[in-house]
């Protein structure tokens, strides 16, 4: 990995969720067994307090107080004249800052919409519908300005315009389609799974034939991913050189993990998969995590923690391996993780059975690195 690369995200919810979601069984909240697992006598305590615990922290006084700079517990029966007087002013102010965050995106709305309008946009027109293409461009973005997925994002100053504003907004009209036509072909509809294959082969011929003229088209994408999609076929003539492509994109170059031609660690074993699954819960971890009252050790490491790499992979075992107590139920009651074990002395001792397997997890995630070839 470059020094100056920007490393492809460990999760993502389009490629990973369905196989992330098969490990809920194994968490402590799902798990149809209510038999605690034997971590040391400090971390055991039963699944009703840690939920009183995450309400207590979570509470709607502690959220209402926040938000609105209130006392923090509720108010003597002489102090609730002043505590309604400050909940109707807490109001008044939230709602006149509301009209006027919605006048400042009109404003921003149609500044961006003119500096549209001032671009060259070619294209086929609708002749159903009766439009240019310019003005169903136009319709679109609209549209996308005016959702909160656009205002969430969105990092330039208020009026600003740039074209690819404009493939931004083309992409997150049509995402949002893909992903219904995607759940009904999950959930079994053939004729979805038809219209998205019918979809996506003459998008792929197309973003690959772009991409073997010119790789820097596609940017940094093809770094950060571990995989790329190729057309194949039975006739050679129709056949991709899914090799080629794959040097000439780089691809998974800056991927977190070792993805290099080359690279000998095994993903789809039981133990491969379990740290890629702990890899993924320490990932969603750095987006936000709330502690305890008492940080634990494994999240002062999430504090500082780095992306994963040759260099920082130890941090995320630690932090990995404190998931893995928390989150989830013992490592022995895990008949995939037992099977892995296969020594009799090591069998028979739960002790030795459960540090096989948490050492078994600690050289995969340093495989991952690139620092064995296990």
């Amino acid at each position: 990995m470059t020094p100056t690369a920007r490393p492809g995200p460990v999760f993502s919810p389009e490629l990973d969720g369905d196989n992330y979601l098969r490990f809920n069984r194994y968490k402590r909240q799902f798990a149809k067994s209510e038999k605690q697992p034997r971590w040391s006598k400090a971390s055991r305590k039963p699944a009703s307090m840690q939920e009183k615990e995450i309400v207590e922290q979570v509470s709607v006084q502690t959220v209402v107080a926040k938000d609105c700079e209130l006392p923090m517990h509720s108010p003597n029966p002489g102090d609730q004249t002043v505590f309604v007087q400050a909940v109707r002013s807490a109001m008044d102010a939230l709602e006149t800052r509301s009209h006027e965050l919605v006048e400042q995106r009109k404003v921003h709305n149609s500044k961006v919409l003119d500096q549209f309008d001032a671009h060259p946009f070619v294209g086929d027109d609708d002749w159903i519908h009766r439009r240019t293409f310019k003005q169903t461009l136009r319709e679109i973005l609209a549209e996308y300005l005016s959702d909160p997925e656009y205002w969430r994002s969105q990092a330039q100053q208020p009026g600003d315009f740039r074209p690819s504003l404009v493939a931004e907004s083309l992409r997150w009209k049509a995402s949002r389609s893909l992903s219904l036509l995607r759940t009904l072909a999950g959930q079994g509809d053939d004729s979805a799974l038809q219209f998205l294959a019918e979809i996506v082969i003459p998008l792929v011929k197309m973003v690959n034939e772009r991409a073997g003229k010119d790789p820097r088209a596609l940017g940094s994408v093809p770094h950060r991913v571990r995989f790329w999609p190729v057309l194949k076929s039975q006739h050679l003539d129709f056949d991709e050189d899914h090799q080629k492509l794959l040097t000439d994109l780089q691809v998974g170059r800056d991927y977190p993990m070792l993805i290099a031609e080359g690279a000998r660690w095994r993903a789809r074993d039981a133990i491969g998969s379990w740290a890629i699954q702990l890899s993924r819960e320490v990932y969603i971890l750095l987006d936000g995590h709330s502690e305890g009252v008492q940080a634990k050790p494994w999240e002062v490491i999430l504090r500082d923690l780095k992306p994963f790499s040759e260099v920082s992979w130890r941090d995320w075992w630690e932090v990995a391996l404190g998931v893995l107590r928390d989150k989830y139920v013992d490592v022995i009651e895990i008949q995939e993780l037992r099977h892995t074990v296969t020594a009799k002395a090591d069998l028979k001792s739960p002790g030795r059975l459960r540090k096989r397997i948490l050492q078994a997890l600690k050289d995969k995630f340093k495989s991952m690195a690139g620092e064995n070839k296990l």
